[in-house]
């Protein structure tokens, strides 16, 4: 089981890692997977609790230190390697990153469902352009 998660997590990251880059994005084109099933959203926000604990570390680092830490600082402040440090960073933030890019299709469907009007209007077309 701990080889089936640890693979799971690399796919994750590999899927995930880069950022959500939402003016970039194409709304009229995408596709709406399926809800996430409760299971992943539990998974997943299980996945981001060190990554919370280390940007919390952080900032109270940051506050102590008068600077940005750096990563060795933040490693020892943790008890961890920087190698550590960096992996739950970047697991983090590949579960932030899916949630985030499934939460904005499920908005997209509600738009495309619920707002079609407005959604085609120039207001939101005018929106777009701006950003």
């Amino acid at each position: 089981m701990f080889k089936d998660e640890n693979a799971k997590i690399e796919k994750l990251v590999r899927e995930y890692s880069a950022s959500t880059d939402l003016v970039s994005l194409d709304w009229k084109k995408m596709r709406i997977p399926p809800v996430l099933p409760s299971s992943e959203h539990v998974w997943l926000f299980k996945l981001m609790q060190p990554m919370k604990a280390l940007l919390q570390v952080k900032e109270n680092l940051q506050k102590d230190l008068g600077r940005e830490p750096t990563e060795g600082e933040l490693a020892e402040a943790m008890n961890m390697n920087v190698v550590q440090v960096r992996k739950r960073m970047e697991v983090g933030r590949a579960a932030r990153n899916k949630l985030i890019k499934h939460n904005l299709r499920l908005i997209l469907f509600v738009i495309n469902e619920y707002f079609q009007d407005f959604a085609n209007g120039p207001r939101f077309q005018d929106k777009a352009r701006q950003d």
